[in-house]
């Protein structure tokens, strides 16, 4: 006997597409439960990318458990993820020391004054007639540059003059060789190297010309410098010693 053929009609065909529709979709949720790779397909389009996060990474990026962590690298205090020290620079040259001044003075009669002045490194004698029946006009002080005579500190090892002081007989009349209206004048300058300089000079006082002062002395050999080393003090010194 031929089997029974028949022909659904068109609502049973459609409740027969609904139900088979139902089963696909309830095979392909319990595939994904058991595979996420399968309900979950990567995105054909994107590139592939493979990122590895350490976990045991206190520095990393998003950790906010480690208070020395900020989200840029300004942010970062001085704690354990403090950016890398870079190398230490090279060091630069030395200045030059700054300039010195100063000036002292001395007057031992009513006939003269002296100066010693010490400006940027140069060193000056300077005077002063003050004898108003000599010198009516002579209000100004009248300077001579000692920096250019023999034996005067120009290296960097004698240092530069830095400080100034005058040394004059103050009974006047004493010059090296005991005349009349001549003095003696010494001038002294310490360097920044602490070195000690002095120069003799004479002045000159008499008759009716201008009181001068003259550096070095004109008495003294002129095989011999100009200005003269001192001995140099030195720390804990006694003079009793």
């Amino acid at each position: 006997m031929s089997p029974d053929h028949r022909t659904l009609g068109p609502l049973a065909r459609k409740a027969a597409k609904r139900a088979g529709m139902v089963a696909s979709l309830a095979l392909v949720l319990a595939a994904g439960l058991a595979n996420p790779a399968i309900a979950a397909p990567q995105n054909p389009t994107a590139p592939e990318t493979t990122a590895t996060v350490h976990t045991d990474d206190k520095c990393r990026p998003g950790n906010h458990h480690n208070p020395h962590y900020g989200a840029t690298p300004a942010d970062r205090d001085t704690g354990e993820c403090k950016d890398p020290t870079g190398p230490v620079g090279s060091k630069g040259d030395k200045g030059n020391p700054a300039p010195c001044y100063e000036i002292d003075a001395h007057q031992g009669q009513h006939e003269y004054e002296v100066r010693g002045l010490v400006s940027n490194g140069i060193t000056y004698a300077g005077i002063r007639d003050l004898r108003p029946s000599r010198n009516p006009a002579d209000d100004d002080l009248r300077w001579t540059d000692l920096s250019g005579l023999s034996g005067y500190p120009t290296t960097r090892s004698e240092g530069v003059p830095c400080g100034v002081s005058v040394n004059e007989d103050t009974n006047g009349n004493n010059d090296l060789r005991g005349r009349d209206d001549f003095t003696d004048l010494k001038i002294d300058i310490v360097t920044t190297k602490g070195r000690v300089f002095e120069i003799i000079c004479e002045v000159s006082h008499s008759g009716d010309e201008l009181a001068t002062v003259t550096c070095p002395h004109p008495d003294l050999p002129r095989s011999e410098d100009a200005w003269k080393e001192l001995n140099r003090p030195q720390k804990d010194a006694d003079n009793d010693e």
